[in-house]
């Protein structure tokens, strides 16, 4: 049996309310704390110098991801926020064909495709992301869906998705709720 309360214990503040704002204020854990607390205190402490440390130390934290998720290092990233990556990516990737998104998703998931120029395609729900695919003669370049929406809760087909993911050029997740590889 799980014993919660061992991981309430590392969230102080779970002990004064019940959080749930995990997408932009994630609730932070002791253990996540002291070590932000241990790199500003040599920073502090040594200047510049730490430089070469705190590569080394990402480049540990990429490994380990990566081999969370069955990635390979290469292709892991840090980036300030989801809202950031996904301009990032609205904003370099072609034009060519058209973007499928579905309604009422996260608005950092969908306005920057809009915003940098790309035709966009609506899905109702996540629920018909499949159906749609199947039954357009649309040519999509991408599909940008949270994995898990954040409003109703509705969890995407993983077996689905990488059927369709054969189908595209690019297929984003959102991954706020959860990290899956495909």
């Amino acid at each position: 049996m799980i014993n919660w309360e061992k991981y309430r214990e590392l969230f102080p503040v779970v002990n004064q309310q019940t959080y749930f704002m995990t997408a932009g204020g994630g609730a932070l854990s002791k253990p996540a704390l002291n070590a932000v607390n241990e790199r500003y205190q040599s920073l502090a402490s040594n200047g510049g110098r730490i430089f070469g440390d705190n590569i080394q130390l990402m480049e540990t934290c990429r490994e380990k991801i990566a081999r969370l998720i069955n990635a390979e290092k290469e292709h892991i990233a840090f980036i300030p926020s989801v809202s950031f990556g996904m301009n990032a990516l609205a904003h370099s990737l072609p034009r060519n064909d058209s973007t499928l998104l579905v309604k009422n998703d996260f608005s950092s998931s969908i306005l920057p495709w809009g915003n940098a120029g790309h035709s966009i395609k609506w899905a109702d729900a996540a629920a018909d992301i499949a159906e749609q695919l199947q039954q357009s003669d649309e040519k999509f370049s991408s599909i940008v869906a949270s994995y898990v929406h954040y409003a109703n809760g509705y969890k995407l087909n993983l077996e689905q998705i990488k059927e369709l993911k054969k189908m595209l050029a690019l297929l984003l997740m959102e991954p706020k709720v959860s990290v899956h590889s495909l």
